[in-house]
């Protein structure tokens, strides 16, 4: 299995999960639908669908264009709404319901994001990765969870840079994002025995310190740390390997 980064920013979120069989899922649908196929070389046969978090547009900003072009994008009630309504290639899901696409398996399940639309993680199986917890655009998430093989988790700020910033921006990132420290903290609250990477996401432009977030969660977790970046590919196997 390999995890294709095409961005991982407020300005566009978009990550594929490549199978050795070239099926591919996507997660997020926030970035150019240019950008997608050109990383698919242009064989959009090759996707098996889309997931997508919540309505933000960093997150969902071409799901038009996924669903025009044939791929089925699977998200929660605010999501198809916001888009028109379900439809074939427009699919609600459901938290806690699990639910296949291909060889991958996925329950969602509610975070807390911002308050006013519903925000879904997703808990990923397949056989060449096993267990993958996808968590970005969140404060908190009441799930803990074990036998979990990889970890891709939002990081988005440090709590150092933005103590005292009583600006509305410093604001809304505290209440709806998840700070370095914070990642540590459910990180550690998991089983990470079986872990073999945890990636980074979402950093933000001005609030983040990429070494230094690696370094942090490296020491805290003793795992092998990877802070996505635009163009990242990442062997994400269920073993090392």
């Amino acid at each position: 299995m390999k995890l294709k980064v095409l961005g991982s920013s407020s300005k566009g979120n978009c990550y594929l999960l490549e199978s050795s069989n070239g099926e591919v899922l996507i997660l997020e649908c926030g970035v150019k639908f240019s950008m997608v196929k050109e990383a698919l070389d242009f064989d959009l046969k090759k996707v098996i669908g889309a997931l997508c978090t919540h309505q933000h547009l960093d997150h969902s900003l071409e799901i038009k264009s996924f669903i025009k072009n044939g791929i089925k994008v699977y998200s929660n009630k605010s999501v198809v709404e916001k888009f028109g309504g379900e439809t074939n290639n427009l699919i609600k899901i459901n938290p806690n319901e699990q639910f296949n696409i291909g060889e991958f398996s996925v329950i969602p399940f509610l975070v807390r994001h911002d308050p006013t639309i519903d925000t879904f993680g997703f808990l990923l199986y397949h056989s060449e990765m096993g267990k993958v917890v996808f968590l970005t655009d969140l404060v908190y998430s009441k799930y803990m969870f074990s036998g979990i093989n990889n970890f891709i988790i939002e990081a988005n700020y440090d709590e150092d840079l933005v103590k005292g910033d009583d600006s509305y921006l410093s604001s809304r990132i505290i209440n709806s994002h998840l700070s370095v420290q914070n990642c540590i903290k459910l990180l550690n609250a998991n089983d990470l025995s079986k872990v073999n990477n945890i990636v980074l996401v979402h950093l933000s432009n001005s609030n983040s310190d990429e070494k230094k977030f690696k370094s942090m969660v490296e020491k805290e977790t003793n795992k092998t740390i990877h802070v996505a970046d635009k163009g990242m590919i990442i062997d994400f196997n269920v073993t090392p390997f």
